[in-house]
């Protein structure tokens, strides 16, 4: 079995994929979160503090003021909470059972309004498909692993999405590989309807450029980055409480990395701009 760095990190903070609760600061508005505790090396030091969705200045989430956008793979919502700030409409697609109850419970424990939820996987046409679970709350995904169970979940596209909310002004995508058979076999109409897309591309799943050619040959501008990627400056705050030991051992973690120009070679966050009309 192959040991990950958030294997390792887990272990060190003794994490163990029970769930917690956080509290950050988005912009002078307070939001409290579940989570599972094996996700705080994960989705919330890369969506929270790295902020890997946001690198890029265009797709920093406080200039989507207004809009709408798609947050496909969202786990127990963080990403959606931060957008609620300033979004009109999130649609938030999540297919696990226990990841999608505590994103409901976190939306509903915040009053908030503008994000609608999906209980489904995405994919590239509408049927029934195994996702099956894996060591961590935020991997599981439709590639099988001969140890783990498997839960069979609905599917919808999102050519679906859009025929039933309209528009899409930011596509987010972390669908742990299945992002591979979704724009393999998209109808390049459906790009009609998006504007931005940031996506986590994984390795395993195919060739990341394969999605970059058809993104630049269907009228997008795209840019590619290994994590881990980080910035100082946005045009707006997020800030996590407390987690000392978590941040003291991310910044030791990325200054060795960094020093040793290391990246993460099996994760992809790609950009996405519509240049065409």
């Amino acid at each position: 079995m192959r040991f990950t760095t958030m294997d390792f990190v887990n272990k060190i903070l003794n994490l163990k994929g029970i769930i917690t609760k956080i509290r950050f600061n988005v912009d002078g508005k307070i939001f409290g979160a579940f989570v599972f505790d094996d996700e705080i090396y994960g989705a919330v030091k890369d969506i929270l503090l790295n902020r890997e969705y946001e690198y890029l200045p265009n797709f920093e989430l406080i200039n989507f003021k207004g809009k709408k956008i798609l947050d496909a793979g969202s786990n127990v919502g963080l990403f959606s909470l931060v957008a609620s700030k300033f979004a009109k409409k999130i649609i938030a697609v999540e297919p696990h059972p226990k990841n999608y109850e505590l994103l409901q419970t976190n939306i509903n424990n915040n009053n908030i309004k503008n994000i609608k939820t999906l209980n489904t996987a995405l994919w590239h046409k509408k049927c029934k498909i195994k996702l099956y679970e894996k060591m961590h709350s935020g991997s599981h995904s439709v590639f099988p692993s001969s140890d783990s169970r498997h839960y069979e979940v609905s599917t919808t596209t999102i050519n679906e999405i859009i025929n039933k909310f309209g528009d899409i002004d930011l596509l987010k995508m972390d669908i742990e590989g299945s992002e591979f058979e979704i724009f393999k076999k998209m109808n390049k109409t459906v790009l009609k309807h998006i504007s931005y897309i940031v996506a986590e591309i994984h390795s395993y799943g195919g060739d990341a450029g394969q999605i970059i050619k058809f993104l630049n040959n269907n009228g997008f501008e795209t840019q590619t980055f290994y994590p881990p990627i980080i910035k100082k400056s946005f045009g707006y705050k997020v800030e996590v409480e407390g987690l000392v030991k978590m941040k003291i051992l991310r910044w030791c973690i990325y200054t060795i990395s960094s020093l040793a120009r290391m990246k993460d070679k099996e994760r992809i966050i790609l950009f996405a701009k519509k240049v065409k009309q």
